[in-house]
């Protein structure tokens, strides 16, 4: 619990102002890959060699096999999720706390220990309170530690803000930037959860690797580009009493004690439809609004539908589509026994029921890990807050180099595009200040 509350956002607390979202974003040393789950064509294969990012030795664990196992039972298509393990087998189940093996190559154990034996020197614990600048050019940054209150002033003609989606936007906006774009066009793939239950098989969703497998069966809506990839959850006690639905003391205390016999599938959606921001009140307290599309919202539910026919095609007698008004779906193990739970009249009226109800904020109970989007970059200052290169339209020297530069959500897990257009726009920088080594 206190690696969660120490290395997230807010303590892993933060969510929309309507509390319609729940968002799950990286506060520590190497960002959100020091916490995220082990998952420009020269950046993106300079990042996969440097973060050993393979699908070879990735074992499954009992999880992630349920969802092979049954979306080749329905005939979907499922693939073995590629991992920053260096092509070890590695099996830390609590690594969104951190890995306390180092094996999984987030940027504190590569880019941020590169630029260590090279000279380059961090200071934890510190606030950025503004970037300084005169006459549209950078001059640096001025700071508070957090422990001692003091003061910290930094000069430098280059300054790049890699605070990610959420406090990128603030700091531009505390430093006088006015850009229309900062805080805005936020993207967070808005992820649904099913839970099944498996009376006879130990699931242990604590144990073995992280989203090790996924299914593409839901990516492309007619033909936009745009949908849901199912995959699998990190599940500890804590996240799985949080998203378990509440029908009752007695109810609920029987979903947790089926812990270990259950997992969870989620539909991770790329935001088509759906838009946010990010804000700061007159306190200094992160606020973020955000509307779930149309679009959206229908791909959602389609995915909590597929999941629920993984589930009972891979031997589950009890699905929860998790949805306000809707009962857990339940088969008798003679039922599942018999087979053609997926195609069974109860299980028809249930997807009907799924459909009627829908995918509707505040009602549904939505999370997400992935934040984006909010100082977009564009190739004008009427579309966008950084440029191509990722400088800021208002202020020379000063670059933006994290998630909140994306112009549009991704297709995935945005760890690789991030580190990708970070080293994109690290490669423009040592341009634009003439330096020669290669990073």
């Amino acid at each position: 619990m206190d690696s969660l509350f120490n290395n997230m956002e807010a303590n892993g607390l933060l969510q929309s102002d309507d509390a319609a979202i729940s968002i799950l974003t990286g506060s520590a040393f190497g960002g959100g890959t020091a916490i995220n789950w082990a998952s420009f064509t020269d950046s993106l294969d300079t990042i996969c060699e440097r973060n050993g990012i393979t699908d070879k030795n990735v074992s499954q664990n009992v999880p992630n096999q349920i969802l092979l196992d049954g979306c080749k039972k329905l005939g979907y298509p499922a693939a073995v999720l590629p991992q920053n393990a260096a092509g070890k087998d590695h099996r830390c189940a609590f690594c969104s706390m951190g890995c306390p093996y180092a094996e999984k190559q987030g940027t504190h154990v590569t880019w941020l220990k590169d630029a260590a034996e090279c000279g380059a020197q961090f200071i934890h614990q510190c606030k950025v309170d503004r970037v300084t600048h005169e006459k549209g050019k950078v001059t640096g940054i001025v700071g508070t530690m957090f422990t001692s209150g003091v003061k910290l002033v930094i000069k430098a003609k280059t300054v790049v803000s890699s605070c990610g989606t959420m406090n990128s936007p603030l700091l531009l906006t505390r430093s006088g930037l006015k850009n229309q774009h900062i805080g805005r066009n936020l993207k967070l793939h808005p992820v649904s959860v099913v839970q099944g239950y498996f009376p006879d098989r130990a699931v242990n969703p604590f144990e073995g690797g992280i989203m090790t497998s996924i299914s593409d069966v839901l990516a492309d809506r007619e033909g936009t580009g745009y949908g849901v990839r199912i995959e699998v959850p990190s599940m500890h006690p804590g996240l799985f009493s949080f998203i378990a639905q509440y029908r009752g003391a007695a109810s609920f205390k029987k979903t947790i004690l089926q812990y270990k016999n259950r997992t969870s599938l989620i539909g991770l959606c790329r935001d088509f439809d759906s838009t946010g921001r990010v804000y700061q009140d007159a306190q200094g307290h992160t606020h973020v609004d955000f509307s779930l599309g149309s679009f959206d919202s229908v791909s959602l539910e389609k995915s909590i539908v597929t999941n629920v026919k993984i589930l009972l095609a891979a031997g589950a007698t009890e699905v929860d589509a998790v949805l306000p008004g809707l009962d857990p779906l339940v088969f008798s193990e003679m039922e599942v026994l018999q087979g053609n739970t997926v195609t069974s009249t109860k299980a028809e009226q249930y997807y009907k029921k799924i459909q009627k109800i829908g995918v509707v904020a505040r009602k549904a109970k939505l999370v997400c890990a992935h934040p984006m989007g909010t100082c977009r970059m564009g190739h004008s200052p009427k579309v966008g807050v950084v440029n191509p290169r990722g400088e800021t339209w208002e202020v020379k020297g000063l670059y933006v180099a994290d998630a909140s530069v994306f112009p549009t959500a991704s297709g995935v897990n945005p760890m690789v595009t991030v580190l990708s257009i970070a080293h994109s726009i690290a490669q423009f920088i040592k341009s634009d200040v003439g330096a020669s080594s290669k990073l």
